[in-house]
């Protein structure tokens, strides 16, 4: 079967769902908002997005990021590890130090399991941990990590796992390394949102991803292109001839409208109370 393929976003749609996971997963503290928008624009611009390779990086900057890594290392030693993001990446999240740290127990987990997402999450143990805290399996399918809706979860999810209360420092913290020019820029972006109050949570009710309605005394949530989930499990299932991964993309979103139009629906690619029902009667 054909994998789905990731939804693309531009910055500020992204931003829109940031804000609609931080609502719905109940990150409403307006200090904290400012603090996490921050930590991933600095860590991503907002753009989902695998770690960039270090192959165009100075070595003198890599041993100050990596220096238990690179310890006793030449220059040509670095340069050759350096040179392909694979190997590099196997390599500085690979070995004892993966195995230890992330989870990083398979021969290539290092590159498999890179820094992803809106937060750079890396490690195996982290993608497998917090794919199932958004109703996606991470392990299997590494790269939905950088879906937007999946992306997004995963940075609100993260933040309240790990972080236990106190300042934007602390916030930091909690995603983990932060040094240089990222760490400059995070700092930037929390001054500015907390003036310009552009993530304060703006009293909206707070509701799932997808509106939930009640129809013939049954809770049905109504789903469409980006959501995530296991309801989005089951209309894979029910829709079958796609992979059941929990992403509403591209072809699933194809497979509905083409059930709809099958059925005499509105082939609009939205499932509705309507849908639900001859989708659910088909069992």
């Amino acid at each position: 079967m054909r994998r789905e393929v990731k939804i693309m976003a531009n910055k500020e749609e992204v931003k829109i769902i940031l804000r609609e996971e931080m609502n719905s997963r109940g990150w409403l503290d307006n200090d904290y908002r400012a603090g996490l928008a921050a930590i991933v624009g600095g860590e991503s611009n907002f753009e989902p997005k695998y770690e960039l390779g270090y192959t165009h990086t100075s070595n003198s900057r890599i041993r100050r990021i990596f220096p238990s890594r690179v310890k006793g290392m030449s220059d040509e030693e670095l340069n050759a590890v350096k040179e392909s993001d694979e190997t590099w990446f196997n390599f500085v999240y690979g070995g004892e130090f993966g195995r230890e740290n992330l989870g990083n127990i398979e021969v290539g987990d290092g590159f498999k399991f890179r820094g992803g997402g809106l937060n750079q999450l890396t490690g195996r143990d982290n993608y497998g941990r917090y794919g199932p805290k958004v109703g996606v399996d991470l392990l299997e399918n590494p790269e939905l990590i950088n879906n937007p809706r999946v992306a997004a979860a995963v940075a609100v999810e993260y933040m309240k796992d790990r972080f236990k209360g106190g300042n934007f420092d602390d916030m930091k913290r909690a995603v983990g390394v932060s040094v240089g020019e990222p760490d400059a820029e995070k700092n930037r972006l929390y001054v500015e949102y907390m003036n310009n109050k552009e993530w304060d949570y703006d009293g909206e009710k707070v509701k799932e991803v997808g509106k939930v309605v009640e129809s013939e005394g049954e809770k049905i949530k109504i789903l469409n292109k980006g959501d995530i989930g296991n309801e989005v499990k089951e209309l894979q299932t029910l829709l079958g001839g796609l992979d059941v991964d929990g992403n509403f993309g591209r072809l699933t979103h194809k497979r509905v409208r083409d059930f709809q139009k099958e059925k005499g629906l509105v082939s609009d690619g939205v499932v509705g109370t309507l849908t639900w029902k001859v989708l659910r009667e088909k069992e």
